[in-house]
């Protein structure tokens, strides 16, 4: 190759470097500024409380099997602790990263120059809006739904870091095809196994692979030469496939969520609409735009045979198949699945570059383009960073009037608005592992005395947190005796007080713990009703588990779980010792009580009597 022009091509090549990192640093800037959020917590949580080996093999309760992610996150732990700057500045990197992996990847494998820094800047900057209007009001589900930018400016979000690793993976193995050695060949098969210990997504890599080995390589081979080249990546896949079957049927967190029974062709074409124009296109226009691009694609392919639009149609529906069975459509879950259409544009401009007499216009249209996703970012990032200040803004005031608590302290949160793992991450930083965090969603009944402080916190009906400290318990009991069960696949094991002796104007605090014996076929509400000595009600509290967002329809066979009732009691109850409590079920659209049944399967009543409870002053 004559010097001169690989010296001109050298200094292409890192012109478009610089241009690439100098948008995303200034696009993404304002994600530095964020703080955690939600799955951060959780990250977080488990970055400080287990070490390096049970990362890699998690005998913690993750939701996903993600070991190489929780590796990241064990060791930017040691380099941050709890300073979200370092986890943002790390996520921005990884998607710098990933967009020079692009950008020389293209560069290898398509001549004009232009489209690997049009379809690079579009992957960068490309927001993909093209996503139906969300059917929720709650702020956190409309950021999820509609923020494809949250696969970079969310930390524990895997996207950018399965992604980096799948195209380091591909950019070797076009290495290894042009000159095999063993060395690039084990790399690559370690770089696709952290590549899926990392997303699920990674799965689809080995196919890419042979895409790439028969299309673009297009070397001579015999076929059980090629059965012996890919036999490992099946081995590991299979290896693979059942373990990570097995994790999420036993995880309590993906198993609703990922099901054959959720609307998989609605998400697909949702997914694949967005993914030929990432800019809105709706309803009726948006699908014949997608048969259109579809029968191009087609076209190109089977009678152009152009490989190139082969690769990319396949690559952007295999990437996307992971991510149908999930009960609702994530944009971020686009972020590598976006690469493939952004190469096609990248294409289609630089072709139109070349035959264009207005060229200017076209490069002013596109630098428009991205200035228009860029501001779009940056809104989103200001969105974003108002939910984050919002979701901490309710549990901020339970550090403010404990800046510590003694080692072994008990803070037990009920219906909060985090789940357990991720409160344990939020309090982590403040009151270091030795405070123990629960909360209701657990399912399982934390001992309150079994710790000494223990502290129980709620929410008041206008989002303020409320304490009580944990205190004696006088002598209760109970008539039918524990553990009871239901004209349903229902039983009630346990109950806990924060205290049995109540002063006027608090509030009675009893938390109930149940085991769904059978799936439970429907919805029942729990009643907790206060009554005097006369048998007249005084106060009451009626609800479905956490607050409505777990109904006993979601219970499997076997699985345990907590409800909490909080009762006020009003400044004009008398004070006196003859209270009791009177607990049960009943299903509210026929509010027809579920009945008690002895140990021959026989109704003997309708409600647990609980008492006897005090009143003071």
């Amino acid at each position: 190759m004559n010097p001169r022009y690989q010296a001109t091509r050298s200094k292409i090549l890192l012109c478009g470097m610089f241009v690439i990192a100098a948008v995303i640093l200034i696009v993404y800037q304002p994600a530095l500024q964020l703080g955690f959020f939600l799955d951060d917590w959780e990250q977080l949580n488990w970055a400080g409380r287990y070490g390096l080996i049970q990362h890699l093999f998690p005998s913690f309760p993750t939701p996903e099997f993600r070991p190489f992610r929780a590796l990241q996150w064990k060791l930017a732990y040691q380099l941050f602790g709890s300073n979200p700057l370092g986890y943002h500045l790390l996520n921005v990197i990884l998607h710098l990263a990933v967009c020079l992996l692009l950008y020389r990847l293209i560069r290898r494998t398509a001549k004009p120059p232009a489209i690997a820094l049009v379809a690079t800047l579009l992957f960068a900057t490309c927001t993909v809006c093209n996503f139906p209007a969300p059917t929720t009001n709650d702020p956190v589900m409309l950021l999820l739904e509609t923020h494809y930018s949250l696969a970079i400016q969310w930390p524990a979000t895997p996207d950018a870091l399965g992604a980096f690793l799948c195209l380091l993976a591909t950019d070797f193995w076009l290495s290894y095809l042009n000159k095999p050695t063993l060395r690039l060949y084990v790399l690559v098969l370690v770089l696709s196994l952290c590549a899926t210990l990392s997303k699920e997504t990674g799965i689809t890599l080995p196919i890419l692979l042979i895409l790439l080995d028969l299309w673009f390589v297009r070397r001579t081979r015999t076929p059980s030469g090629f059965l012996r080249r890919y036999a490992p990546f099946a081995l590991v896949m299979l290896i693979y496939l059942p373990i990570r079957a097995m994790h999420h049927l036993e995880s309590p967190y993906t198993s609703g969520q990922y099901s054959l029974n959720n609307p998989i062709i609605e998400n697909l074409l949702v997914y694949l609409q967005t993914l030929v124009l990432p800019w809105r296109l709706d309803g009726v226009l948006g699908l014949v735009w997608l048969l259109v691009v579809i029968l191009c694609c087609v076209y190109a392919s089977l009678i152009r045979r152009n490989h190139v639009a082969t690769f990319l149609m396949i690559g952007a529906f295999v990437t996307t198949l992971p991510h149908v069975p999930f009960y609702f459509v994530l944009p971020r879950y686009l972020y590598l699945s976006f690469v493939f259409p952004a190469i096609g544009f990248g294409w289609l401009v630089s072709r139109t570059l070349v035959f264009a007499k207005a060229r200017i216009w076209i490069a002013g249209m596109l630098a428009l383009v991205i200035a228009a996703s860029s501001a779009r970012i940056a809104d989103e990032t200001s969105n974003f960073s108002k939910i984050i200040h919002e979701s901490v803004s309710n549990l901020a005031p339970i550090i403010e009037k404990h800046p510590q608590f003694p080692d072994g302290t008990l803070l037990y949160l009920i219906n909060p608005p985090f789940f357990s793992l991720e409160l344990q991450g939020f309090f982590l930083p403040q009151y270091g592992r030795n405070v123990l965090v629960g909360s209701t969603d657990q399912g399982t009944c934390v001992g309150l005395r079994d710790h000494d402080p223990s502290f129980v916190f709620f929410f008041d009906g206008n989002g303020r947190v409320q304490e009580q400290r944990v205190g004696d318990v006088r002598m209760v009991t109970s008539q039918p005796e524990l553990p009871i069960r239901f004209a349903a696949p229902i039983r009630l094991e346990r109950y806990q007080f924060a205290s049995t002796t109540v002063k006027r104007g608090d509030s009675l605090v009893l938390l109930l713990c149940w085991r769904a014996t059978a799936k439970i076929d429907k919805n029942y509400t729990v009643f907790v009703h206060l009554v005097n000595a006369e048998g007249q009600l005084i106060e009451g509290c009626d609800s479905e588990p956490e607050g409505g967002r777990a109904p006993t329809t979601s219970y499997p066979s076997g699985s345990p779980f907590v409800t909490a009732s909080i009762i006020s009691i009003n400044t004009q109850v008398l004070p006196g010792s003859g209270y009791r409590l009177e607990v049960g079920l009943y299903h509210q659209p026929t509010m027809e009580r579920l009945s008690i049944l002895d140990a021959r399967g026989h109704p003997i009543t309708d409600r647990l009597i609980i008492e006897s409870l005090s009143i003071v002053d």
